[in-house]
């Protein structure tokens, strides 16, 4: 039951993803500002969903859907390979934004989810 779960929630966050990342860029955004928002927005969302969700709603929402809606391979690939982060300058703050931003997000979506800390 629980591979089901994540398959679903899976499919349904990866969904999600392919839509936004496609929103930023038809707004004329590189693809790397699509993966921030996926990735920021994921973190948040997994933040309130450990402070609310349990049993069968946790498989499916934590491990399910934002996993699949988040996309740390895509981020890695955008670091290496986009030609829009040409300069080492660049790389390095897509990457404090990305790592930093989903830390903060994540710890953000637990305080409005609860106010528990995760530990």
């Amino acid at each position: 039951m629980s591979i089901l779960l994540v398959f679903i929630g899976g499919g349904i966050g990866s969904i999600i993803r392919h839509g936004l990342i496609q929103l930023v860029k038809r707004r004329s955004f590189p693809s790397e500002v699509g993966t921030i928002v996926v990735n920021l927005l994921g973190s948040f969302l997994l933040g309130v969903g450990v402070m609310v969700f349990t049993g069968v709603w946790e498989t499916f929402f934590l491990i399910g859907f934002c996993g699949g809606l988040t996309t740390f391979s895509s981020f890695a690939l955008d670091i290496v390979q986009r030609k829009s982060l040409q300069t080492t300058g660049l790389r390095f703050g897509y990457g404090v934004i990305s790592v930093g931003g989903s830390i903060g997000m994540l710890l953000l979506g637990t305080w409005i989810g609860g106010g528990a800390e995760l530990y």
